[in-house]
């Protein structure tokens, strides 16, 4: 009924009720929800997170949800694990985009080598360069200029670049 009628605030006092009760997917998901209808941010990540911690979820959306929440709260490894557990366990697809997600995850948390082959993968799907580009640079960063090159250069050739000076300049 409070839904219904839009009295948001009302429904949350229920669902933090439900969930220290009756633990279920749905309550903590609909209570996530709920606190992203009210803009505390950090009450939806954290509802969300117990959710996954308890293995909860098993919604691709649910995942890509969480690692976003995750990442805007400034921690790209809690991130990536969470989305990588997803891919784990098959809830998330391997497309291009949640490969780039989680590639830009690992990337963000220092964690190079794991980052690297998704990133390769996602730009073997992709069908402008920019990711390409993005495994170039991690290349350069890890001091492999010929794979660098050879990867700046296959961005060159997929087009479909933001900034391709900057590619070129990289190339130099």
């Amino acid at each position: 009924l409070y839904n219904e009628n839009q009295r948001i605030k009302d429904m949350l006092p229920l669902f933090e009720e439900l969930v220290r009760f009756y633990p279920k997917k749905r309550y903590w998901t609909q209570l996530s929800g709920v606190y992203g209808e009210l803009k505390e941010e950090k009450k939806q990540l954290s509802s969300l997170e117990a959710a996954h911690d308890q293995r909860l979820l098993n919604k691709e959306s649910e995942y890509i949800a969480l690692y976003q929440l995750l990442m805007r709260a400034e921690a790209p490894y809690k991130a990536a694990k969470a989305l990588q557990y997803g891919f784990d366990e098959e809830f998330v697809e391997r497309k291009e985009k949640n490969l780039k997600m989680l590639a830009q995850g690992w990337h963000m948390s220092q964690e190079l080598k794991k980052a690297e082959p998704l990133y390769k993968e996602a730009a073997e799907k992709s069908e402008e360069g920019e990711l390409f580009v993005f495994l170039g640079q991690l290349y350069l960063a890890t001091d492999r200029y010929e794979l660098a090159k050879d990867s700046l250069k296959l961005g060159l050739e997929k087009g479909k670049l933001k900034d391709p000076v900057t590619v070129n300049i990289l190339l130099g």
